[in-house]
């Protein structure tokens, strides 16, 4: 256990010009190293600055969207921090920073009251707007009505300096740096819905946790965090004087953490261990509302002769919970409709909602906690509304079929299958090979089935249509954390995936590579991780005309994908099935089985038959394969 120290160093401050010249220094200027207008003298309360469309939250390109909009300039960060005001709760306004050569960083959601802190290398600045609850209904003309009149947003620079300076000559004793209070989460209040980079320290976009935003105040002191739920982990970052990151500790319940003498600041991020989904800030809320709090807390000991001892902090009191929301008890009501497969029509009009805000729950549901179920069915909607003074009184869901709850289970169990079968060692290219070989060895082409052109199909039948394979494959990576986007062409009538590896984009065709014959081990691998070029060209057969929409196949976006880097990939080459140990994938080649690593950088042949070799899988460290008609094995530890 670490011990605090108290120090007891003194110095005289200097007189004269030398103070005056630090107390000048202090004052903090916006930059001129970056041209154009400072977002601080930047007025973004006139549509004219405005046009339709938004930006990629993760790319930081325009997209074409007519419901929202975006500004078109860069705004210059000539100061380190803003502090922000939004006139309307009922609109979102999200920052998109690049760096000097406007290239993009990162991105994050603002709200009324924030502080626009200054990203790393960050120069300039872009926004868009969205409507929260109606958003179908916005257009470039609506939002040009609103902006100005009843939306206005600003950002006032926060300017720290040093004023009325009196001079002393008394000798200052420093003070012992600041250290940390017990502080507990049993709430939302005081996380955001984002991620901290475990490289950089800087808050990022991720919506799968919740981060403080604030610096804790620490000194040489141990930590114990305290969390009162199983599934559960925080990550503890510590930082140094200068806000500069030191270094990132995974606790959980009951670990004990003694910070650097360096660290002077500590931030946290919480998230959840297994099935770590997209959770919405609400989502987080009804977690906490049902138990879940966090608790960090110091211990802290004197050491001998000390002169002073500072009395321990209180404890906050617990934060109260929340009452339900209507919306809160709207989004339940769905969900239990969807786990239940139940179809009947629902009076829904003691919720007050219109037609929009119910649309929008529904889609809040069918991006979060209920994503697989809608991908568990070919046709699933609202509808059947009965509308009284603009208030939805009615809803039901349609197309959740007799078998909808049991392909469900049965989708999530082959879900939880492919998850066990990663490993933290793997990349997500890895990732992407082992969803790649389990859906074509294990699914088939059927026209006839009630599922068949959705994800529960491939998953939870093992039988379906192009969009099935497509809709599987993407949410078998969403499961795993990766990220994907759907392409259909309607003059092909067909439809297949891309999936982002190292910041790029690649076609992925599950459909045309599914020609999986078991007798011979054979396996197709034409169509997995191309170029727009490869597959505009024929591989043996190209895809044309085609359009990609975004992750929850709601909205047409205009994405490429440009780079070439696997187009002459030795994968496309393996006509076996594909096996995974310890950083190599084991195939058959002829009467030889290979191994290497997923980019073909690592390649050797591992042994040599006397006939054609086809491989069967891989359990508890042995490689099964077959030969002349003979099952055999080999270690591949």
């Amino acid at each position: 256990m670490k011990k605090s120290r108290r120090c007891g160093l003194g110095t005289t401050i200097c007189r004269g010009l030398l103070f005056v010249l630090l107390a000048v220094c202090l004052h903090t200027a916006p930059k001129a190293y970056a041209e154009g207008v400072d977002l601080a003298d930047a007025n973004l309360n006139t549509s004219s600055v405005w046009t339709s469309g938004c930006i990629d939250e993760t790319a930081g390109t325009n997209v074409t969207n007519k419901k929202r909009v975006r500004t078109s300039n860069y705004y210059v960060l000539g100061y380190d921090k803003y502090e922000v005001s939004v006139s309307s709760s009922a609109f979102t306004i999200s920052a998109y920073y690049y760096d000097a050569n406007k290239a993009f960083i990162s991105s994050e959601k603002l709200y009324d009251g924030c502080v626009l802190a200054k990203k790393a290398e960050a120069e300039y600045v872009r926004f868009d707007y969205r409507h929260n609850t109606s958003e179908k209904s916005m257009s470039a003309g609506q939002f040009g009505r609103v902006i100005g009149t009843s939306l206005n947003v600003n950002f006032a620079p926060i300017i720290q300096h040093e004023s009325n300076v009196s001079i002393s000559t008394e000798v200052v004793e420093y003070e012992q740096p600041e250290q940390f209070e017990d502080v507990e989460f049993s709430s939302t209040t005081g996380l955001k819905s984002a991620g901290i980079d475990s490289k950089t320290g800087q808050i990022v976009t991720n919506k799968r946790r919740l981060s403080t935003e604030k610096y804790f105040p620490i000194y040489d002191q141990t930590l114990t965090v305290s969390i009162s739920a199983d599934g559960y982990k925080v990550e503890v970052y510590e930082y140094d004087e200068n806000e500069a990151f030191i270094k990132m500790t995974v606790a959980s319940d009951g670990t004990e953490i003694d910070v650097t003498d360096k660290t002077r600041f500590v931030r946290f991020s919480l998230y959840r261990v297994v099935n770590e989904k997209s959770l919405s800030a609400g989502q987080w809320g009804r977690i906490f509302g049902e138990g879940l709090s966090l608790s960090l807390t110091s211990d802290t000991e004197a050491e001998e002769n000390e002169v002073y001892e500072p009395a321990p902090a209180p404890k906050p009191a617990p934060e109260p919970q929340p009452a339900s929301t209507p919306h809160d008890e709207l989004y339940n009501e769905m969900k239990q409709m969807l786990a239940t497969g139940d179809t009947s029509r629902h009076d829904i009009s003691k919720y007050g909602f219109d037609i929009y805000e119910v649309r929008a729950i529904a889609d809040e549901l069918k991006q979060g906690e209920g994503y697989y179920y809608f991908a568990n069915s070919n046709t699933m909607f609202l509808s059947d509304f009965s509308l009284k003074n603009n208030i939805c009184y009615t809803m039901r869901f349609e197309g959740m079929d007799s078998d909808f709850v049991n392909r469900y289970n049965r989708m999530m169990k082959t879900l939880d299958e492919i998850k066990s079968m990663t490993t933290s060692q793997m990349t997500d290219l890895d990732k992407v090979i082992l969803v790649h070989e389990y859906i074509v060895t294990h699914t088939y082409y059927e026209k006839t089935s009630t599922a068949m052109g959705c994800a529960g199909g491939i998953l939870g039948d093992g039988h379906g249509l192009c969009t099935g394979f497509a809709r599987a494959f993407n949410a078998a990576l969403k499961y795993i954390g990766v990220e994907t986007r759907y392409a259909s062409s309607n003059d092909m009538n067909h439809a297949w995936s891309l999936v982002k590896i190292d910041g790029q984009y690649y076609h992925v065709d599950c459909t045309w590579d599914d020609t999986y014959d078991e007798k011979y081990g054979y396996v197709g691998h034409y169509y997995f991780l191309a170029s727009d070029t490869r597959f505009n060209k024929s591989i043996p057969t190209r895809h044309y005309n085609w359009i990609v929409k975004d992750a929850d196949y709601s909205t047409t976006i205009k994405l490429s994908a440009s780079s070439t880097k696997f187009d002459n990939w030795f994968v496309h080459d393996v006509k076996s099935y594909m096996v995974y140990s310890d950083g190599y994938w084991y195939y058959a080649d002829g009467k030889t089985i290979k191994k290497s690593d997923a980019y073909g950088k690592d390649m050797s042949t591992v042994l040599t038959e006397t006939g054609n070799v086809s491989i069967i899988g891989l359990s508890q460290g042995k490689l099964q394969y077959k030969v002349n008609g003979t099952v055999k094995t080999i270690s591949v530890k």
